[in-house]
């Protein structure tokens, strides 16, 4: 009888075995679960060690470098404390201590950086595209212009933020025809804001504007391309770019470029340009009516009002406030009080355009 109930008690074979695997399992988990533990806590500590050090580091590299500046100390004293595995590291302390001085306190540091940064020349093209953008941004600032020529290979870099760091380290007005690099590949940088790409171009300065003017001219450019530089000719302020811009709107359709240009012409337009803008305010995309009545308060005339008034009552609210605001730029105050007091459709638009003036 006994014995039959302990042999009822014992659990089938397939069952048993599945708890023990279920156990051995477990127990592996704990053990991976420990050793990963172990090795996070051990990879923390090194951490922190290797923080500490490098802290100790910068620490004396920034009483020795305002030593050198005060002109107390030559730069190979700092250079005798540089070990071989730490120059890198000094290169990346150096970029940043250059952001903090400008002048004669800025070549100081680029003269202590000098006989390193031929380490960062292989780097510029091998590692990953995030060490690669350091590697140009450091040659940019620390090692230009005895540099220039990676930082130039480095434009054709198949990571869009390496090539954008190369190009923002040659915009120079002190180099201008740098600027014959950048214009090629600017297209790359379509996702960036046109902003961001005008505002890039004209760093290069007045120098670059022959550049510029030639690529807007150029009817096989991109039409991107040919927008940056029309932004960059407009904050460039450059006068001798209103004849092409005058040009090209009569034989371009893209509404980004027209718009573009209509700024331009805002900026550095004359009254013989007046017949390109009025052309434009009937134009189907209402980006391109808007900026053509906004440039029209800058340049037009009197007789201008007329067509200003009409474009108040057009169906698109954007180019009506435009519209209104360049009538009243033309001296048209009168005739916006008159549409605000009576029952058109646009006199709220139009009282609050005269509240703005």
């Amino acid at each position: 009888m006994l014995d039959w109930l302990r042999q009822d008690s014992e659990l089938p074979f397939h069952v048993e075995l599945t708890l023990q695997v279920i156990i051995v399992t477990i127990a592996i988990i704990i053990i991976f679960t420990l050793i990963l533990s172990f090795i996070v806590i051990g990879l923390r500590i090194k951490n922190i060690q290797k923080e500490k050090h490098w802290q100790k580091l910068e620490r004396k590299w920034e009483r020795l470098i305002f030593d050198i500046m005060a002109n107390e100390l030559e730069a190979e004293q700092i250079w005798a404390t540089v070990h071989p595995r730490e120059r890198l590291y000094f290169l990346q302390y150096l970029l940043r201590f250059a952001r903090r001085v400008r002048g004669e306190e800025f070549n100081t540091i680029k003269s202590m950086a000098k006989p390193y940064l031929y380490l960062l020349e292989s780097r510029v093209k091998k590692g990953p595209p995030e060490l690669r953008a350091r590697a140009v941004q450091t040659l940019g600032v620390l090692g230009f212009p005895d540099y220039i020529q990676p930082v130039i290979e480095a434009l054709d870099d198949p990571a869009p933020i390496v090539s954008m760091l190369a190009a923002r380290a040659l915009a120079r007005k002190e180099y201008p025809d740098n600027v014959r690099f950048i214009l090629p590949i600017i297209h790359r940088f379509e996702n960036w804001s046109m902003s961001y790409l005008s505002a890039l171009l004209a760093l290069f300065g007045e120098g670059a504007s022959s550049y510029l003017r030639a690529t807007l001219a150029d009817p096989t450019q991109d039409n991107m391309v040919r927008t940056a530089c029309s932004d960059a000719l407009k904050k460039l302020m450059d006068l001798k770019s209103a004849d092409v811009a005058n040009e090209v709107i009569n034989s371009e359709k893209d509404p980004e470029l027209l718009a573009s240009l209509l700024r331009l012409l805002r900026s550095t337009g004359r009254k013989e340009h007046l017949d390109t803008v009025r052309s434009m305010i009937d134009s189907p995309e209402f980006i391109v009516r808007a900026n053509a009545y906004s440039t029209l308060g800058f340049l037009g005339v009197e007789t201008d009002r007329k067509c200003l008034i009409k474009g108040i009552e057009d169906n698109n609210t954007w180019v009506a406030i435009h519209a209104a605001r360049a009538l009243m730029k033309l001296g048209g105050q009168t005739q916006l009080e008159k549409i605000a007091l009576s029952n058109r459709s646009r006199s709220h638009l139009v009282q609050q355009v005269i509240s703005e003036g």
